[in-house]
C-alpha cells in the first residue's frame, strides 16, 4: 500500500470566524469607499474633479483619493464589527456580561483653601 492510503483523512479546517468577519467587513468598507470616491468626483465637490482633470498626472490624485477613502472606510467598518462582538442582538444594546455596574453615590470633594499670592488665605 502506498503512504497516502495509510494516512488518516485530513479534515478541511474551517476558516477562523474572526478572519471571516474582518474580511466581509473590509469588503463592505471597500465598496463604501469606492462609492464615496466616485460620488466626490461625480459631484465635483470643492472643484476637486476639475483640479484632478487639469493636472499633468490625474491618476496619482485619483489613486490617493481612493486610497484615503479605502483606509478610512475599511477601518471604520472593521472596527465597528469588532466592537459589536460583545453585543447580543436579542438582549438589546447591553453587553453580554449582564447588568452594567452601577456607580456609587456622588459625594462632594474637599479642597484646600486657595492661597493668595501674598501668602494669606483668600477671603470670600
Amino acid at each position: 500500500m502506498s503512504e497516502m492510503s495509510q494516512r488518516p483523512e485530513m479534515r478541511r479546517s474551517r476558516p477562523d470566524p474572526l478572519l471571516s468577519l474582518l474580511a466581509w467587513n473590509w469588503l463592505a468598507g471597500a465598496v463604501i469607499a469606492l462609492v464615496l470616491a466616485a460620488a466626490v468626483l461625480a459631484t465635483d465637490v470643492a472643484h476637486l474633479r476639475t483640479l484632478i482633470l487639469n493636472s499633468d498626472e490625474p491618476w496619482i490624485a485619483v489613486l490617493l483619493l481612493v486610497f484615503g477613502f479605502l483606509v478610512t472606510m475599511c477601518s471604520v467598518t472593521m472596527g465597528t464589527a469588532i466592537m459589536a462582538l460583545g453585543r447580543d442582538p436579542e438582549a438589546g444594546s447591553r453587553p453580554r456580561g449582564g447588568v452594567p455596574a452601577l456607580l456609587g453615590r456622588f459625594a462632594p470633594a474637599r479642597a484646600p483653601a486657595a492661597r493668595r499670592p501674598g501668602g494669606g488665605a483668600a477671603r470670600s
